[in-house]
């Protein structure tokens, strides 16, 4: 590769990742709520008011212990940082980011080893560097690529025990595996699962060899102790976190079991053609640009090619290129529903996606290769310049307006009434939560909640909207009372408060966003989940200003994309 050629490429990618991790810095946009879940974790630990086990998430009130994800990296953060809440956020997003280096510096090793020229390892790296998924996330204040990288470090450690030193390496992959077990099981899940088909491919070539089954001895346990372990650490520290959450109320369930259908989703959906459909034309643009065009069928030609060679007593590369299948597939079969649902666990399995891509034009040995590479690397700076800016400009006007209110009260723990349980807003607040979804008081488990936190200091109740606000007089009344200021920060969403409220703005009228997507909604069915309303070239709108305005309804909430204003906005409660 010509320097020149190698300057432009780090160029364009230094470029990509500075706007990545510095624009609107200041906030969590990529995910919210997992960003504001971890930094919140590692805030209260450096506060030194949280244990490193049963830590907390102090947004489902007392007691505040949420043990989720093991809390290594939360804990790195926290001793980078200290206190302070923007050095925090700094200390997460670079700790991410150096995570995501050693990532690539992990795929550079593991491509040595794979049956491909060194011109197609270097775009192996480079693609993956260019990923637009890879690019966004890689400075949010996430576990993804800190798990990442001890799966990577897993993989390359398990490669050299068929070399060189195989038990020195074997020890080795142990300690790489069993914190990215417990810091993401469904990271480490697929890497896991390569290596059993890998070890089960070495065990088929002993018997097709006709070598003595004896053999095999050694493979199998350097394999069960490879997959044991960090299998026995990930199970331990999932029953232990599972104990403490049943200690309240509120995340009884957030249990292993009571979320196995939310991580696994159902049979249905592992059969249904359309959520094959979103995972895939979401993974893999996200991942491979324009190369998503060029995937299925350059995979098909591979196949086909390395079938030849595997006749002709060759199978290393055919088996790269299935293996390389596997790890990425075996993600979204065992957790469809979270690969549907969210983008950022593609962080997992999207290493093997690109690894398909480049091992299949690998096989081509074509002249229109070589000009394949730097075509779908431009191709992904320009989806991922596009998805980021559109994560970068993600608003949610209620919550602003919310923020601003509270900001301005004294300090106190909040009770958050309809926002689901985001931790972003008690991440920013610096303030413990109570955030629950109840609209009427008769319940038991209101009941228990009210005897589990009606002696904490509660300084403000926020109701999102009317149909959370009925309950606001029950709520104020069983948590203590006194909460005798009312203001209305956003329409239909209000905050009780024990103190008087400083001269922020009210909103005494619809604000002019409300009123557009009301104009824009007219006489339209919006009842069903999905998209409603789309104003683009090719299918104008008469209400509509702009090249692009596109709303999708989910739930209760409604998410907006307007090219006017250059926002994605989310607004809750709409319906």
């Amino acid at each position: 590769m010509k320097k020149t050629y190698q300057i432009t490429i780090c160029g364009l990618l230094f470029a990509l990742y500075a706007y990545s991790l510095f624009v609107g810095a200041e906030r969590f946009s990529l995910t919210p709520f997992r960003e504001g879940q971890t930094a919140i974790t590692a805030y209260y630990m450096a506060q030194g008011e949280s244990p490193f086990l049963a830590y907390e998430v102090p947004v489902k009130g007392a007691p505040w212990a949420l043990p989720m994800e093991f809390p290594l990296f939360q804990w790195l953060a926290a001793k980078l940082a200290g206190a302070d809440l923007e050095r925090l956020r700094w200390s997460g997003r670079f700790l991410s980011l150096f995570s995501w280096l050693g990532c690539l510096g992990f795929a550079s090793a593991i491509a040595r080893r794979a049956p491909v020229t060194a011109v197609d390892r270097k775009w192996f790296v480079i693609l993956l560097a260019a990923a637009p998924i890879y690019v966004a996330y890689s400075g949010a204040f996430l576990i993804e690529t800190f798990a990442l990288l001890f799966a990577l470090g897993y993989l390359w450690a398990f490669l050299c025990t068929r070399e060189k030193a195989p038990w020195l390496f074997t020890l080795l992959a142990i300690l790489f595996g069993v914190p990215a077990a417990l810091s993401k099981p469904t990271t480490w899940a697929p890497f896991a699962g390569v290596m059993m088909l890998t070890v089960a491919v070495d065990c088929a070539q002993v018997l097709y060899r006709k070598r003595p089954l004896s053999n095999c001895g050694p493979l199998l346990l350097r394999a069960g102790l490879l997959i044991g372990f960090p299998l026995m650490a990930g199970l331990t520290w999932v029953h232990f976190g599972d104990a403490v959450k049943l200690e309240n109320p509120l995340t009884r369930g957030l249990t292993s079991e009571s979320l196995s259908g939310w991580n696994y989703g159902s049979l249905s959906q592992k059969l249904s053609p359309m959520v094959w459909g979103v995972i895939f034309a979401k993974q893999w643009i996200l991942l491979l640009g324009a190369g998503a065009l060029l995937l299925p069928v350059v995979a098909v030609l591979a196949a086909w090619k390395s079938g030849k060679v595997a006749l002709a007593g060759d199978w290393e590369s055919g088996l790269w290129l299935l293996l390389a299948l596997a790890g990425y597939l075996s993600a979204p079969i065992v957790f469809t529903n979270l690969h549907f649902r969210h983008d950022y666990y593609m962080l997992a399995n999207g290493f093997f996606l690109v690894a398909v891509l480049v091992l299949a034009l690998s096989q081509m040995r074509a002249r229109w290769v070589v000009f394949a590479y730097p075509v779908i690397f431009v191709s992904m700076l320009t989806v991922g310049s596009g998805y980021l800016l559109l994560k970068k400009s993600f608003d949610e006007p209620q919550e602003a307006a919310l923020m601003a209110t509270l900001q301005s009260l004294p300090e106190g723990p909040v009770v958050f009434n309809g926002f689901g349980w985001s931790s972003k807003m008690p991440f920013e607040l610096e303030r413990r939560a109570l955030m629950v979804d109840f609209k009427e008081s008769e319940s038991e488990l209101y009941q228990e909640v009210i005897g589990y936190n009606q002696e904490q200091p509660w300084g403000a109740i926020a109701l999102a909207s009317e149909a959370f606000a009925a309950i606001g007089p029950a709520l104020a009344k069983d948590l203590g009372g006194g909460f005798k200021y009312t203001k209305e920060v956003w329409p239909g969403l209000t905050v009780l408060s024990r103190s008087p409220f400083a001269d922020t703005p009210s909103f005494t009228q619809r604000p002019e966003l409300l009123q557009r997507v009301d104009e824009r909604l007219a006489g339209r069915d919006v009842s069903q989940s999905g998209f409603i309303y789309m104003h683009t070239p090719v299918t104008p709108q008469e209400t509509a200003s702009g090249l692009l305005e596109v709303m999708l309804r989910r739930g209760g909430d409604l998410f907006y994309i307007d090219s006017e204003t250059r926002r994605f906005y989310r607004i809750r409660n709409y319906f």
